[in-house]
């Protein structure tokens, strides 16, 4: 009989191990999907917008006395720069209409503008629900305010949207009429969120990722997340400036071990524990504490919670611009890496990516500051990783990318 229980106890332990392993998933197996990413070759870094662009976002997480004091009715919602700004072209209707959206797994929502729109840029494409054939309109309506008071709003619709070669049958979307929330002198149209349901300003709908996978059309609720680096060419096989492979991972971008991190959704957001942060210039290295840290793809810059932020850049001989970003050393060699305690291993931002643009004579920093609880773990330290984001766990998996 102990024989026997033991048996069973042996075959209940590598069917689990077969399952752990296969919820990290290779790109070569079926139901993956490469969504190529572009960056904008119009947009230029403008480290201040950027910080505008996050306290939008994260307004209602911020202390609105300092947001309203920030003049950020003087910028669009984004005109973001290079190394900044991830785009990918979906189509959309029958006959499918190219788009391109913001990819920003900072956010819910799924919305672009439509030939209706009121006071949209020309020069954008704009999508016509008239010529679709399998458009379905709604009379629920929908809208997004910014903090710098620029919106979006219109109506609710479904449609066939196609993401690469991936068709997600009667999709939600959000159809913006009327907006002056639009990148001026750019080809962006709209934003496809990337974070979870709950945080979606339209509820009872469901994001793209979470209709792939409710529909079956991809193996796992997973995507794998690679952005280039402009600055040094890394791009993907196809010249592309970075991927998304929906269902599964790239390991051909990826340069060490994946390390598991939790996520902590109740705000809708990839939220991750950083416990521990070093910064410095050798042979002054310093522990500058431990923070929370969202994940997030549309946010340009690395930024932490004010009084961590003032101790990063005091680490660094950064000069405080008091609009939210910092000047540092146009020297990268008088840099250390800022560093990053996930789990049990170490992530780093090099030196060179710690300085974001000229600015004159001087330099703005890659980090800045953020009037939330969390910091924004943007661009500037994803460019530096691989990042598998799992929603039914939730987790992510973290390496160093390549």
């Amino acid at each position: 009989m102990f024989t026997i229980i033991l048996t069973v106890v042996k075959i209940i332990a590598i069917l689990l191990e077969i399952a752990i392993i296969s919820i990290i998933h290779d790109v070569s197996t079926d139901k993956t999907l490469t969504c190529p990413l572009s960056l904008d070759p119009k947009a230029k870094r403008n480290a201040t917008h950027s910080i505008s662009v996050a306290r939008d976002k994260y307004y209602k997480y911020c202390n609105i006395t300092t947001l309203d004091n920030s003049n950020h009715s003087v910028f669009p919602l984004s005109s973001p720069g290079v190394d900044a700004l991830y785009y990918g072209t979906i189509k959309v209707g029958t006959p499918a209409q190219p788009i391109n959206v913001i990819i920003d797994s900072g956010s819910s929502d799924f919305w672009f503008a439509s030939t209706s729109c009121k006071n949209c840029q020309t020069s954008n494409i704009l999508f016509n629900p008239l010529i679709s054939t399998t458009f379905v309109s709604t009379n629920d309506s929908w809208s997004i305010e910014y903090a710098d008071r620029s919106f979006a709003q219109g109506f609710v619709a479904y449609d066939t949207v196609m993401i690469s070669n991936i068709s997600i049958i009667g999709q939600s979307v959000e159809i913006a009429i009327n907006t002056t929330a639009l990148m001026e002198n750019t080809t962006i149209n709209g934003i496809m969120g990337l974070a979870f349901d709950s945080l979606t300003h339209t509820k009872g709908v469901e994001t793209p990722i979470k209709s792939m996978i409710s529909q079956g059309l991809i193996n796992y609720p997973v995507f794998g997340l690679f952005l280039g680096k402009e600055s040094n060419g890394t791009n993907d096989s196809i010249g592309n400036n970075g991927e998304i492979i929906f269902g599964g991972y790239n390991p051909d971008h990826i340069n060490g071990t994946l390390i598991e991190v939790p996520v902590d959704n109740s705000l809708g957001l990839w939220e991750i524990d950083i416990r521990a942060t070093t910064a410095g210039i050798e042979p002054f290295i310093r522990n500058i504490g431990h923070f929370q840290g969202v994940l997030d793809t549309g946010t340009t810059l690395m930024l932490f919670p004010s009084r961590m932020a003032t101790k990063v850049a005091e680490a660094y001989n950064a000069i405080d611009k008091k609009d939210g970003t910092y000047t540092i050393s146009c020297n990268s060699s008088e840099l250390s890496p800022l560093t990053f305690t996930i789990g049990d291993s170490d992530f780093s931002i090099p030196p060179a990516d710690l300085i974001y643009t000229k600015d004159g004579s001087s330099c703005i920093a890659g980090f800045g500051s953020i009037d939330a609880p969390f910091g924004i773990l943007g661009d500037v330290f994803l460019k530096s990783h691989y990042i598998i984001f799992d929603h039914e766990k939730p987790s992510v998996y973290i390496a160093p990318s390549k």
